[in-house]
């Protein structure tokens, strides 16, 4: 992660990538640029930057994208994280299903955003108050329980189980389950 507002930072960026280019020295990992509005210009960002948070720096969006660009190896310009027929665009901030958007408030998107990131990771409250609240949140843990109950009622069913409790735990997103329809009463020859 680098602050574009320090040239001394960028520049050593661009001097590390010319020479993984060269060979001279490993590749240089994905870089997230805290950026600014004058920072925009694609000559300057574009150089040394894979991807860019604007301000106000908001932790669990800044932890997100560099869990992304740390999955993929790269460019987080054009990720989508898909489960099922849900799509989680974490570079527009948008959620599809069935390719029509969902009405999430920022929280809840943050929320799903960082669960959908660690699919099939359980995580505590605690852990979530931290990654997607801040460190500096000083409401309760049942917060969480809060805004996982309005992302269920907004996700229409099968999808609406697909954020899973996990007894004395927490919460984890996985595939929603199948929804089997029951057999007929002409298939069941009554």
């Amino acid at each position: 992660m680098l602050d574009l507002a320090d040239a001394r930072t960028a520049a050593i960026v661009r001097k590390l990538r010319q020479a993984a280019a060269m060979g001279q020295r490993p590749e240089v990992g994905p870089v997230l640029a805290l950026a600014r509005e004058q920072h925009l210009r694609p000559p300057v960002l574009t150089a040394v930057a894979d991807d860019f948070v604007l301000p106000p720096f908001r932790t669990s969006e800044v932890l997100t994208r560099l869990a992304l660009l740390r999955q993929q190896g790269g460019r987080a310009s054009d990720r989508v994280v898909r489960i099922s027929e849900l799509e989680v665009d974490v570079a527009e901030r948008q959620v599809r299903l069935n390719g029509e958007d969902l009405a999430l408030t920022p929280r809840e998107l943050d929320l799903l955003t960082y669960l959908a990131v660690h699919r099939g990771q359980a995580f505590s409250r605690k852990t979530l108050l931290e990654h997607v609240w801040g460190r500096a949140y000083e409401g309760g843990p049942r917060t969480v329980d809060i805004h996982v109950r309005r992302l269920r009622e907004k996700l229409p069913p099968p999808h609406d189980d697909c954020i899973e409790t996990i007894r004395h735990v927490g919460y984890r997103l996985r595939e929603p389950r199948r929804i089997v329809p029951s057999p007929s009463a002409e298939e069941e020859g009554i």
